[in-house]
């Protein structure tokens, strides 16, 4: 019992760690190691990736995190060092699912849901996720009502902190130019109670090709859901 409950506490900080990821990112997806699906149709994709920070309650946990996007699904991959916490989701503009195949769990919840989990007052629903993948706070959060301050303005290199009235959380973004446009080098997220995140990118790719299985999230019918 005590390991089952160990298990569904890091599938939870794993999970807000990705939460914390999609709304922070600005890139698209990276590099992890595919395996060899015969007959699968290839899919382009920008690929990223992420070594994550998590601190929560004054625990720390490392992860590698990959990334792969195309123009309507994010697929992620995950996992904690040591082999721990390994895990595989899927963001989409409206929804984030996530599976941990070690504890046999699961997160599937809607965008507007997820965001209901900060300590706000007043609501935050609607937000474009999707759209941070590919545009810069600056324009991507315009029209959510989030409060955006720009801290670096450079050819090369952008920052941003971002945050929203009635929430106690404070979030700030750093933006290298590539060839495509500007992406996601690296991102910090602080709930101000007991969760810090930072993430930092290690590999980038313009261009990968990843086999279509991998956007596929099959969640076994005896798994267990959890919640944030």
């Amino acid at each position: 019992m005590i390991k089952k409950a160990a298990r569904t506490y890091l599938s939870k900080l794993l999970a807000l760690s990705m939460l914390a990821v999609c709304i922070s990112c600005g890139g698209y997806g990276s590099l992890v190691n595919d395996e060899n699906r015969v007959g699968q149709q290839k899919v382009e994709v920008e690929a990223y990736l992420f070594d994550v920070k998590i601190r929560r309650q004054g625990k720390p946990t490392s992860l590698r995190l990959d990334l792969y996007q195309t123009d309507s699904v994010i697929a992620m991959f995950g996992r904690a060092y040591f082999n721990k916490g390994a895990f595989r989701g899927r963001l989409t503009s409206d929804s984030l699912n996530i599976f941990f195949p070690a504890s046999n769990e699961f997160l599937q919840e809607s965008i507007d849901a997820l965001f209901s989990t900060f300590n706000c007052q007043g609501s935050l629903s609607g937000l474009p996720v999707f759209k941070y993948f590919s545009e810069l706070p600056d324009s991507a959060l315009s029209e959510t009502g989030l409060e955006i301050k720009t801290l670096i303005n450079e050819n090369k290199k952008k920052s941003f902190e971002i945050s929203a009235s009635g929430c106690s959380w404070l979030m700030s973004l750093k933006y290298l130019k590539e060839d495509k446009g500007w992406r996601l080098n690296e991102f910090k997220f602080d709930d101000k109670q007991s969760v810090r995140i930072k993430g930092s990118r290690r590999i980038y790719k313009s261009s990968a090709e990843i086999p279509s299985g991998r956007f596929e999230l099959a969640i076994p019918s005896d798994s267990y859901r959890i919640s944030i």
